[in-house]
């Protein structure tokens, strides 16, 4: 009876630790940059600066929602969470941004 019940224990511990490694999606990590608009990731951090016109930069952290990029800007006066059109491409380990009626670029990793 002991056995049995150590081994229903050990194979219920080994299912629960191969979802929850699964459960951890890859992640964009380190800077990824495209003329005018820089990201930089730091663990749950983000940093992103644009150069186009004036420069300006924004820091919050985000979340994955699949391949989705969400951000949540952290400001004086309050926090807003945004779906930002970045997808995170684990493969080439770039992300895409769409911008709609003018296209899409690629942002590279920065090295």
């Amino acid at each position: 009876m002991k056995r049995i019940l150590l081994s229903v224990l050990a194979v219920t511990l080994l299912v629960t630790m191969l979802f929850t490694l699964t459960s951890c999606g890859p992640k964009p990590d380190g800077k990824y940059g495209h003329k005018n608009l820089n990201l930089e990731f730091d663990g749950d951090k983000v940093t992103v600066n644009v150069d186009f016109l004036v420069k300006v930069s924004a820091s919050g952290t985000y979340e994955m929602d699949d391949d989705k990029i969400v951000i949540t800007y952290e400001g004086n006066d309050s926090t807003s969470s945004m779906p930002t059109n970045l997808v995170y491409d684990a493969d080439n380990d770039t992300i895409k941004c769409k911008l709609g009626v003018l296209g899409e670029i690629t942002l590279e990793k920065v090295k």
